[in-house]
């Protein structure tokens, strides 16, 4: 099974749990026509992330675009959108730059104890 195929297997799975999300409005969902390409949701704390599109749609502005609707989801409720990135995920640094997020000074740690 090559990652690929692990992609839609799990994609597959977390569909039924995404769009009970989404009925909360926790996590939207992007479509090319009718066909789901990726998703983007919040956190419990309310940071943003979670932001995911199948390999084959990548590169085609869907990630920018998923976030762009969460962005102004956020900021028409009176929230200030913001999130957290893995140091070394370079693709999401990128995204979050072009979007006009400044990078923390700081490292900040989150851990449930």
């Amino acid at each position: 099974m090559n990652l690929n195929t692990i992609d839609y297997v799990v994609f597959d799975k977390m569909k039924k749990e995404m769009e009970k999300e989404v009925s909360i409005g926790n996590i939207i969902l992007g479509y090319d026509n009718e066909t789901l390409i990726g998703f983007m949701g919040e956190h419990l704390e309310g940071s943003m992330g979670l932001l995911y599109v199948l390999p084959e749609h990548r590169r085609k502005g869907y990630a920018s675009s998923l976030e762009k609707h969460l962005i102004k989801m956020n900021l028409d409720q009176g929230f200030i959108p913001y999130g957290h990135v893995v140091e070394d995920n370079t693709a999401s640094i990128e995204l979050q730059k072009k979007l006009g997020f400044e990078q923390s000074k700081k490292l900040i740690r989150w851990m449930w104890k």
